[in-house]
Order: C-alpha cells, then structure tokens, then sequence
C-alpha cells in the first residue's frame, strides 16, 4: 500500500469485506443496539478498518461490530478507513476505542446497552430506541401482553409521553401496570 492510499476514507460493498472471526454474544447485542441508529441515518458514522488484498476486496482489520451493525441496519455500501497492517496502528485504534469505552462507561453514558438502573434500582427501558428485536423480546416476558399488541407498539414508535403511548396502543393499559412494576419506561 502506497502511503497516500493508507488512512484513505473509501466506500464499498459489505460483501467485499472478508471477516476472519464471528462475534462474541455479547458484541452481538452492542450490534444489534447500534443497527437501529445506523438505520436511521442510513450510514456508518464510525468507520470500518481494512486493508485491501486486492481491487474490490478487503481484510477486516477493525470495528467488526460497527460492520454488523450497519448489515443488520440493512446498508449495502460502509464507510472504510485503509490502513496497514502494522502493529503500531492496529494497536493505536485499539486502545482509542477502549479509551473511549472506558469514558462512557465511567460517566454513565453508555447508551448501547438495552437498560440501565435508575436510582430506584428498576431497570430502565428505552421504548423508542431499543432494537426492534431487543424490544420485543422484553415484551414477551411482560405478563399481560400478546403478539398483537407487541407489533403494535413497534410499528407505533416513537412515543413521546406515557400519555402517548396509551393513547396509540388502545390495549396498553392491562400489561401497562406490569411493565412499569418492572422498568423505568423512557420515552427519550
């Protein structure tokens, strides 16, 4: 790789791109959290780090989550960096996003996960920005709630209020009481 081509931001094809491992459960769940917001703005903002093995094909270097996400948000074309593969750099995006991790983590901004305690020590639930999947999920093990109801509440999304929520879903006020026994429902 020439040193003007290394570091370049490229567009291709996520078929072009050759992943060696499969993603821990865990890495999965992050995935599926993030694919919701990739859909939304129908682009992978955090690129994806390869290095090319030859034209239109590429070695997945870094930010295997980032990929997965942007497959299951339905993208065709993500948003590369080429780099090398040289240790040094390698390690220097390594320890970026661990830093950056650690941060959100350590000041409780890490919105990835599926929930969060509140100081009530109920579980929060982000009704508009879960997963789809994730959300349904969760509302299976709410007693009170079928199948009917359940795509219902996804395909009404967003809310903006309690209100809201129970005037578009007719049939939320029999499960409603158990999901709030159980979670903090945030409508933001």
């Amino acid at each position: 790789m020439s040193i003007d081509e290394e570091g370049k931001l490229i567009q291709t094809a996520i078929k072009n791109i050759h992943v060696s491992k499969s993603l821990n459960p865990q890495e999965k769940a992050i995935a599926e959290s993030l694919a919701k917001s990739i859909s939304q703005t129908r682009r992978n903002w955090i690129p994806i780090y390869v290095k090319e093995l030859e034209t239109h094909s590429y070695d997945l270097i870094e930010n295997q989550i980032i990929l997965e996400a942007s497959r299951l948000a339905g993208l065709k074309i993500v948003h590369c960096i080429q780099i090398d593969e040289n240790p040094e750099t390698k390690k220097q995006i390594k320890v970026f996003q661990d830093s950056l991790f650690l941060l959100s983590a350590e000041n409780g901004k890490n919105h990835i996960c599926k929930s969060e305690v509140s100081e009530d020590r109920k579980e929060k639930i982000f009704i508009n920005r879960e997963p789809e999947e994730s959300l349904r999920q969760e509302l299976r093990s709410i007693k009170g709630i079928g199948p009917k109801t359940i795509n219902k509440i996804l395909e009404n999304r967003p809310f903006d209020s309690e209100e809201n929520f129970l005037t578009r879903i007719d049939q939320a006020s029999r499960f409603y009481e158990n999901l709030k026994k159980r979670y903090e429902i945030e409508y933001a």
